[in-house]
């Protein structure tokens, strides 16, 4: 029999992760009640963002507790202020003896939790407190479902499937030197801030010196957060690019289109935010691509202008953006990408055509159509789709005969190459890696 899930909780390393973590796990519901994260993690996530997070648990009737254990008075005040405009259930933990930090929750409808009245059952299986701890958080930072589900029941379920193997991660600036070479980056899009990709993945910065991360990471993090993300750019010696493509899909997120009139002036706000907050990272060079056309009318003109006014803004910022081509969406062919930059250079000379393989893998083809669009910055590296991995579209190059891999090396010369595939594992990544020295080295 399964124990009752009120007051039992999940640990998140982090926010932006969160939502597809629970969509990964299925049973969530049916095991725990809510999530917990640390205060730093609510103080480093932009406050729109966590708004639009905060509306997604409501609906789902997920609880949100925040340990501000070792967060001062004043820090405290300050999670409670931002956690009272997002909506939800919402509990905090803390130590402080100041009556200000209960009442302020109370009165902003968070529920104040002090620290003996939670249980924190961590690796080994011991909790820090009774089990008569009204809230009990599971601490594990695997999306493994099946570890997280077994334990849970060794923790609280009386099944004692064995020892709590999930544990917190550390975080440590990486010691080793960085990649010397023309740039090659990883395109990551599961990782909390650029340290934490970086320490996920170990040698990374033997082989990578930057990384692709979604405009959707981008949009989540605060000011003070995107400050220390360059603080640790700059003293890692990481090169980042933003990627806008998987967050540019007409709807429910980003659309060029003024079709829909309110979602458009929501874009227009999230854009000009996204281009604010590359220039606070330091960060000059953007991919961006067309969505599909809407489903009654023909809204290209509409895109086109879209586009064109965040060339605008994105010169003014200095950012250089790169056009990712897609057949699935206009212009559709490459010929008709590579047509689409050369006519909107001539009055935005920031714009730039990138190298895609998943479009066009056979390389001299690719730099023979594409060579209207101008001289190529940037490489987005991938395998087309096949029917061994459904619905993912950018597969690792292993798929790749060698000989093309090598094409690749040679055409990309000093310009940067980003690992663009799906990759379902750091291992997965390495094995490409090796196939491209391998097939260079011939």
């Amino acid at each position: 029999q399964v124990a009752p899930v009120e007051g039992r909780h999940l640990w998140m390393p982090d926010l932006f992760t969160l939502r597809s973590r629970l969509l990964s796990w299925p049973s969530f519901p049916q095991t725990f009640a809510g999530v917990a994260v640390d205060w730093k993690a609510v103080r480093d996530t932009d406050p729109d963002w966590l708004r639009v997070l905060g509306r997604w648990l409501s609906r789902h009737g997920t609880t949100m507790l925040v340990d501000a254990r070792d967060a001062s008075t004043a820090e405290t005040l300050a999670i409670v202020e931002t956690l009272a405009s997002v909506e939800g259930r919402h509990e905090l933990v803390h130590d402080e003896a100041d009556p200000a930090i209960t009442d302020r929750c109370v009165a902003a409808g968070i529920t104040p939790r002090r620290s003996n009245e939670v249980g924190w059952f961590t690796a080994g299986g011991d909790e820090e407190t009774p089990t008569a701890a009204m809230v009990r958080v599971l601490v594990s930072d695997t999306r493994s479902w099946d570890i997280i589900s077994r334990d849970a029941r060794s923790a609280w379920n009386g099944e004692r499937a064995g020892p709590i193997t999930g544990r917190q991660p550390s975080r440590a600036v990486p010691a080793a030197p960085a990649r010397k070479g023309p740039p090659r980056l990883l395109a990551v899009h599961d990782a909390a801030s650029p340290e934490a990709a970086v320490a996920d993945r170990p040698g990374f910065r033997q082989t990578f010196n930057g990384l692709m991360l979604d405009a959707d990471w981008l949009l989540s993090r605060s000011d003070s957060a995107l400050d220390r993300d360059r603080r640790w750019l700059d003293a890692s010696r990481m090169q980042v690019v933003i990627d806008f493509s998987r967050s540019i899909n007409g709807f429910p997120d980003l659309t060029f289109s003024p079709s829909v009139t309110h979602q458009r002036a929501e874009s227009v706000r999230l854009l000009d935010a996204a281009v604010a907050k590359m220039k606070r990272l330091g960060v000059r060079h953007a991919v961006i691509t067309s969505h599909k056309k809407a489903e009654t009318v023909d809204d290209w003109d509409g895109q086109r202008e879209g586009i064109a006014s965040f060339l605008k803004n994105a010169a003014d910022a200095g950012i250089t953006v790169h056009w990712r081509p897609n057949k699935h969406r206009p212009n559709g062919t490459l010929k008709d990408s590579a047509s689409l930059v050369e006519e909107l250079r001539s009055s935005h000379p920031n714009l730039r055509m990138a190298a895609c393989t998943v479009e066009q893998p056979d390389v001299r083809k690719l730099l023979e159509t594409m060579r209207p669009g101008g001289d190529v910055e940037l490489w987005l590296v991938a395998a087309p789709a096949d029917t061994q991995r459904v619905g993912t579209p950018f597969l690792p190059l292993a798929k790749m005969p060698r000989d093309t891999l090598a094409a690749i090396a040679r055409a990309a010369g000093d310009a940067a190459v980003v690992l663009d595939a799906d990759y379902a594992s750091w291992e997965e990544t390495q094995a490409d890696l090796q196939a491209i020295e391998a097939a260079v080295d011939r």
